[in-house]
């Protein structure tokens, strides 16, 4: 049988994009359905599998030919910033033996590409990622809502399955899950099942008692709205604006009130942190950790990955700091304190402000460095996934729309 050239010609592109989708799908389904458990891994999870996966993938991808990558500056800067941990890998612990250590590079990696084939295999497409994305969520939030009809399953409250013991990961399912559904709700479709499942994800969201994930909700949307609200300058904006505000403070406070009236569930209790947010953040016992930068180069380039990772003769994949700068700080020092610095800012400007990407980019970049109080989110696989999911989401060439809508 003689094939057309023209078709000759489309077929590896075709085949390409349908591998891409399909990992992508699988990394989905690793992310928000199977167990943290699965496997009985410990420290490691589903998603670091697939992650292998389709690191694999861009490596084959670049050997066959130049990788299509988009004409923003945060692709340039996401490559620097890996590149030079990897440096720091080798010089630090590789060089004294700790090869495990380089687990942590790989997963961090996963998540870059991750973002990088969302980008590639839906570019000209993101709404069809988007009912994917919405499928593969749908059980999650079904399995979150029937837990608050009978019996939580976290430590504190739900969670999705296998993440009953870390309040943090569960919180960070259900606001990716809220993400995933208010950028589905952005193109008006829809509306009232949007609304639904946004508001379901949300009332999970703060029920699982993860303090950081609700920090990162409050921080993503009020200033997704503080963008809006500005660039709109709208009596109708102003009073939506007002609404948010008022209604985040009368749930922080009535949440506080029946924590210390003991009429709350257990969840609830974890907020009453956010009313004396600096004495919790001085007194969280964990700035005795610069310790371990020990003199002038470590101050510059770190101590690597294995200083805070190795105990007692054993290596953990888990999160070890508890705060994103005193992680940087650590692990790479000054220099990678500022590789983080300007990787957020070339997030934060990589498209242009009055549009729907540009509006969530930089709200997602604001999200970050408030839960990166609580913890060095970009290096956790919930985290640091649904981050450079975003991203990717965000640079599609039809994305959401160029102008300000809006939201959901």
């Amino acid at each position: 049988m003689i094939v057309p050239a023209s078709a000759r010609a489309s077929i590896p592109a075709i085949t390409t994009i349908g591998l891409i989708r399909l990992l992508v799908g699988l990394h989905l389904v690793a992310l928000f359905v199977l167990p943290k458990t699965s496997f009985g891994l410990v420290g490691l999870r589903p998603e670091d599998f697939t992650g292998v996966a389709l690191i694999g993938l861009v490596i084959v991808l670049g050997l066959s030919g130049p990788l299509a990558v988009p004409r923003v500056a945060v692709w340039t800067m996401g490559v620097i910033y890996l590149a030079y941990f990897w440096v720091i890998f080798l010089v630090r612990d590789a060089a004294a033996g700790h090869l495990e250590a380089g687990v942590l590079w790989a997963k961090e990696a996963s998540y870059f590409v991750f973002g990088y084939l969302v980008w590639r295999g839906y570019r000209t497409a993101p709404r069809q990622f988007l009912r994917v994305a919405m499928v593969v969520i749908l059980p999650t939030i079904a399995f979150g809502l029937y837990q608050l009809l009978t019996t939580a399953r976290g430590i504190y409250g739900v969670s999705p399955l296998g993440h009953e013991e870390s309040p943090a990961s569960s919180g960070m399912i259900y606001f990716a899950c809220s993400n995933l559904v208010f950028l589905s709700g952005l193109r008006g479709r829809h509306a009232v099942a949007i609304r639904f499942l946004f508001l379901s994800t949300l009332v999970l969201l703060v029920s699982t008692g993860s303090k950081v994930a609700v920090l990162g909700a409050i921080s993503f949307y009020g200033s997704y709205l503080l963008q809006e609200a500005w660039q709109r300058r709208s009596a109708g904006m102003l009073t939506k604006l007002v609404a948010y505000g008022a209604l985040a403070v009368a749930l922080l406070m009535g949440a506080v009130a029946m924590a210390r009236l003991g009429w709350a569930p257990r969840a609830l209790t974890r907020y009453t942190g956010f009313t004396s947010p600096l004495v919790v953040l001085t007194d969280r016992g964990i700035w005795w950790k610069v310790q371990w930068i020990e003199g002038p180069v470590d101050k510059i380039i770190g101590a690597g990955y294995s200083v805070s990772h190795l105990s007692n003769g054993a290596f953990s994949y888990g999160m070890a700091m508890d705060n994103q700068i005193l992680y940087y700080l650590v692990t790479g020092g000054a220099v990678g304190l500022l590789m983080y610095g300007l990787l957020c800012l070339a997030v934060f400007v990589a498209l242009p402000a009055r549009s729907e990407g540009g509006l969530l980019l930089r709200a997602l970049v604001v999200s970050y460095v408030f839960m990166g109080l609580g913890g060095e989110v970009l290096q956790l696989s919930i985290f640091g996934n649904v981050f450079w999911m975003v991203v990717g989401l965000c640079l599609c060439r039809q994305s959401l729309g160029n102008t300000v809508r809006g939201s959901c």
